[in-house]
């Protein structure tokens, strides 16, 4: 990313992400910063990846991210208004 913005690792890290502890796991996380009310990633310019051809991993799976995310949040829903995960035979979510 450094290299495609021609910036130091340094400066991606200081303008472009943030960091944090991951709530589940205790694990430092740095990810991309978002802005505005619509949550948008800083390194889009005109809908166009800034960092294109050095994408990271999470980018790439993005749209499945988001779907898993969702998937997990309404199973958590329905454990709060039904005091269970959704069960699928065997299988409990």
């Amino acid at each position: 990313m450094a290299k495609e913005l021609n910036i130091t690792p340094k400066e991606v890290f200081e303008k472009y992400c943030e960091a944090y502890i991951g709530f589940e796991t205790k694990i430092p996380v740095v990810r991309i910063k978002m802005v505005g009310s619509n949550r948008k990633c800083l390194l889009l310019k005109d809908r166009k990846c800034l960092v294109y051809n050095a994408k990271s991993t999470i980018c790439v799976l993005s749209p499945v991210e988001r779907f898993l995310l969702t998937e997990r949040l309404e199973s958590q829903l329905v454990k709060k208004k039904t005091g269970s995960f959704l069960s699928f035979g065997r299988i409990r979510f």
